[in-house]
């Protein structure tokens, strides 16, 4: 396993875990942090005078996926760009895996506060559709049941809380 320290206002002190295969073909550009992805920048050529230039992330430059996939960071750091770690996935399913979004209240995927109710609320997507899943007064009641749930409905892409 070999690092690759990022560049960039951003991604200083930051690096990429790599394969020592990878770590010789991707070592040759400098790489930076963006949207939390390592990602350089490529010069494709110029029009009426403008640089056209293209981005491309480093997880991508790995496994090179189909156009019906994306990748999958299997932990859930982007910077873990190991084979081990990465492997395809449909919009969907890399969704699944997916942690607690920035203003999540609860600390747990799945689970929201409901005011009125005074409760906590459960809420799991499948099949492109928000499943409602019950109330409960223990806000780590509500996140096992959403883990019970998304084992059986996401499988090996389901991202459990910790509880």
């Amino acid at each position: 396993m070999k690092k690759i320290f990022l560049t960039g206002k951003y991604g200083k002190g930051k690096f990429v875990l790599l394969d020592d295969e990878d770590y010789l073909i991707l070592n040759r550009w400098k790489w930076c942090l963006h949207s939390n992805y390592a990602t350089r920048t490529q010069f494709i050529g110029k029009v009426d005078g403008k640089q056209i230039t293209k981005t491309i992330r480093m997880h991508q430059q790995i496994l090179k996926p189909p156009k019906n996939k994306q990748i999958d960071h299997i932990n859930g750091n982007k910077l873990d760009n190991r084979r081990s770690n990465l492997r395809f996935a449909s919009v969907s399913q890399n969704s699944y895996n997916r942690g607690i979004q920035k203003n999540n209240t609860s600390g747990f995927k799945g689970v929201y506060w409901h005011k009125y109710k005074k409760k906590w609320q459960t809420y799991i997507q499948a099949n492109k559709k928000l499943v409602y899943l019950g109330d409960y007064l223990d806000k780590f009641k509500a996140a096992k049941v959403y883990n019970k749930w998304a084992i059986k409905l996401h499988g090996e892409f389901a991202h459990l809380n910790c509880v």
